[in-house]
């Protein structure tokens, strides 16, 4: 019987390593082989993964790291990894370069294998670690994880790079009539919203997306006879104390995903518990740590789906594969998750046909 481990080696920055025990028992998977055959020939561990955070961050970094770790396991056993979390502050390109080169020398042995991968999971971090390696400035290979398609990044950054160096996962941004039909299934009768979001970005890519998606969450809702206050924020600065007075005259709040709503997402949630307003997120995650209702995905299911496209680009297949299985669209999901053990807290107060029907599940869903 065999099992795996995980060993915490450092807090700060996070390093966690996974090893395989009695691994005698345990039978390779055949295009792996060459990984396992480089680890005992270096006597080191082939695969290093980073996941590149701001430093106000750290936390999510840190559940991503868990997360890929997790996934390794089920993916691909046998394999030794290391991973850990990376701060940068891309404000400072040179010094974002110089943080991930001095990673890279600490690791020169994956680095000569192919097997270094950074972790990027917003568009800003994304854009400045493809530009960076398509300038022959950081070694590492590349998985992204973002909110939005990442073709028009691919074009203008990325089309001169070999495509089997760059993978990642991505998922449309939530349906504006997602949000204001399940806030009107909880609470009928929702006439404003505040809608908090990142208005200036220091990527071109993120603020068209974010644009076009606060764009149509706002026409949408005021067809509907619901008007949005808008509140602008930036990972640095949540300006609470504004988007308490706007939530004043608001039935709820909504948050895209973005960087700035991660950040802040406890703030968030313990004004919507003070002011009994709910919280509606665009992550699965959120609605784990207090908002009463969300959309979107999780972040176990982004780095699932990271893993299977690392997978793949560390297989001794590798040199077979077309580039269009290193880019994988995450599937929408057809309706809300909810958290009801918050609900009362945040002015959610249900009729009982309605705590009924949540309470019913489909046969499908078993």
């Amino acid at each position: 019987m065999n099992t795996i481990t995980k060993t915490v080696i450092n807090e700060v920055p996070f390093e966690l390593e996974t090893t395989v025990v009695n691994t005698a028992d345990c039978e390779a998977i055949p295009d792996f082989r060459r990984l396992e055959e480089l680890a005992a020939l270096t006597q080191d561990v082939p695969l290093r993964i980073a996941v590149a955070h701001a430093p106000e961050a750290f936390e999510e970094a840190k559940r991503s790291v868990y997360h890929i770790a997790g996934e390794i396991e089920k993916a691909m056993p046998r394999i030794r990894v290391k991973l850990r979390t990376l701060a940068i502050d891309v404000e400072s390109v040179h010094r974002t370069v110089q943080i991930i080169a001095a990673y890279e020398a600490s690791i020169s042995s994956a680095i000569q294998l192919g097997h270094s991968f950074i972790v990027t999971q917003d568009w800003t971090y994304s854009e400045v670690v493809l530009n960076a390696r398509r300038n022959y400035m950081i070694r590492s290979k590349q998985l992204f994880a973002l909110t939005g398609d990442p073709a028009p990044m691919m074009a203008k950054y990325g089309h001169q790079m070999n495509p089997k160096t760059i993978g990642g996962v991505f998922s449309s941004p939530v349906a504006p009539e997602h949000y204001l039909d399940s806030l009107n299934a909880l609470q009928p009768g929702v006439d404003r919203v505040c809608l908090a979001y990142t208005d200036t970005s220091l990527s071109e890519h993120e603020h068209r997306i974010l644009d076009e998606n606060v764009t149509s969450i706002v026409n949408h809702f005021e067809q509907n006879n619901v008007k949005v206050s808008k509140h602008a924020w930036t990972t640095k600065e949540a300006r609470i104390e504004s988007l308490a007075d706007k939530m004043a005259t608001c039935k709820a709040v909504i948050t895209l995903n973005e960087p700035a709503a991660h950040v802040h997402h406890k703030k968030v949630v313990d004004l919507c518990n003070t002011l009994n307003k709910p919280h509606e997120a665009s992550t699965h995650d959120q609605v784990f740590h207090g908002s009463a209702i969300g959309h979107g995905h999780s972040t176990a299911e982004y780095c699932a789906g990271l893993v299977s496209v690392l997978a793949v680009m560390v297989s001794d297949i590798n040199i077979l594969t077309g580039s269009e299985d290193f880019m994988r669209k995450l599937r929408a999901h057809e309706g809300a998750r909810y958290n009801h053990y918050v609900f009362e807290l945040q002015g959610l107060l249900l009729t009982k046909q309605q705590s009924t029907l949540l309470k019913m599940q489909s046969v499908h869903e078993e």
